[in-house]
């Protein structure tokens, strides 16, 4: 039996009592597979059998009988016993080898679940340990804010400043929209030089409490846009044109995520204008001055450029409509619902040249000059807007 076993490709260990084949049976490094004869100098087959059914060790054996016994009661009793099969001596050495091939596979298949479940155990800690220190961050994230908050109202300071490792995390979740990965972020005190052959991106929002407006300016050389352009996107831009939209999509994205952070310490924030992207070149005029910003070198997927941050403070205020200016956000519906149940302009609308001709020819047409509440845009915004 032995040389037949080695033959067939296995290694067997051959024991000659009952209780040697229990002691072997039940190691922690047990053979998976057990050829148990019913006629032992001690216990029986049956009687091991249950012994090792009963023990219950981590991986069940495949038993099975090889005995002379050729009754089906006796056949019956064995496979009652907790035996997996039952081969009569003498033995057909073919379907000997297919019987043992198949209590291989059962074996393999047991073992890979047992892999399974304690993956699917180590991933459920991981994912518990995960769940806690989330939400150790977001109660820390949660007081923080409301520090911050409070600590505006009181002071009626400008918005908050983030801390480095704000910054980072949400730049890191930002970039990874635009299946591009960030590789570095270091605060650069240096001022922004803005050059002929600058790429240039912005976008920015209005922020309610503490009246703010909070920009997001992507400074970044051609070769660098292009770059990004192509590691996100799969191909070379076909024009400059084309790179300073993506470019300007960069800036949204990334404000965006500004925006979540600053909804978190300071509630409601004005919807986000259209960003927009130019190349110094197209732009004359000198760049506005930044009094309280912030400046990131940033470096993703091997290129890299800066990130700006601007606050400013832009009370909402209530003017004329005679007064209102390109690029003024509505603060609240126009005219307002004490006037007309249906207004012609919603809360959060961005009035351009067209919105300000019709509700100009609205005002014609009533004879009503109605007040409107706005936000007025920042230098920065006029600056990518030359046509306001």
């Amino acid at each position: 039996m032995k040389m037949f076993l080695e033959k067939s490709g296995y290694a067997p260990v051959v024991v000659g009592t009952s209780k040697d084949g229990l002691e072997v049976a039940l190691k922690a490094d047990a053979p998976g597979i057990i050829v148990l004869d019913w006629v032992l100098p001690d216990l029986d087959g049956p009687q091991v059998c249950r012994k090792l059914r009963d023990a219950k060790p981590k991986t069940r054996p495949y038993i099975i009988f090889l005995s002379s016994k050729q009754d089906k009661s006796d056949i019956g009793q064995a496979l009652d016993s907790g035996a997996d099969d039952y081969v009569t001596k003498p033995f057909n050495v073919v379907e000997f080898q297919a019987r043992l091939r198949v209590a291989r596979r059962t074996i393999e298949y047991q073992l890979e679940l047992h892999k399974q479940i304690t993956d699917n155990e180590a991933l459920s800690q991981r994912n518990t340990l995960l769940g806690e220190l989330i939400s150790k961050q977001q109660t820390a994230a949660s007081d923080a804010a409301k520090k911050a908050a409070e600590a505006a109202k009181e002071t009626h300071s400008p918005i908050a400043r983030f801390t480095p490792n704000e910054t980072k995390f949400m730049l890191a979740a930002a970039f990874m929209e635009l299946r591009l990965a960030l590789e570095a972020v270091q605060a650069d005190t240096g001022g922004l030089t803005v050059e002929s052959n600058t790429s240039l991106a912005w976008a920015g929002m209005a922020v309610s409490l503490p009246g703010s407006w909070f920009d997001v300016v992507i400074s970044a050389g051609a070769a660098e846009a292009k770059g990004i352009f192509q590691r996100s996107l799969g191909r070379e831009p076909k024009t400059e044109a084309e790179a300073l939209n993506f470019l300007a999509e960069v800036a949204r994205v990334v404000a965006a995520g500004f925006g979540r952070m600053l909804r978190t310490r300071h509630g409601e924030i004005q919807t986000i204008l259209m960003s927009r992207g130019l190349s110094a070149s197209q732009r004359g005029g000198k760049f506005p001055m930044i009094a309280d910003g912030e400046s990131f070198r940033v470096t993703v997927e091997g290129h890299s450029f800066r990130v700006l941050t601007s606050r400013t403070a832009s009370s909402r205020r209530t003017v004329g409509s005679g007064e209102l200016r390109a690029l003024d956000i509505l603060a609240a519906p126009y005219p307002p619902p004490s006037v007309s149940a249906v207004p012609l302009f919603k809360e959060g609308v961005v009035l351009t040249s067209r919105f300000l001709e019709k509700l100009r020819y609205q005002v014609e047409s009533t004879q009503a000059v109605e007040k409107a509440d706005v936000w007025r845009p920042s230098a920065l915004a006029v600056y990518f807007h030359p046509d306001a």
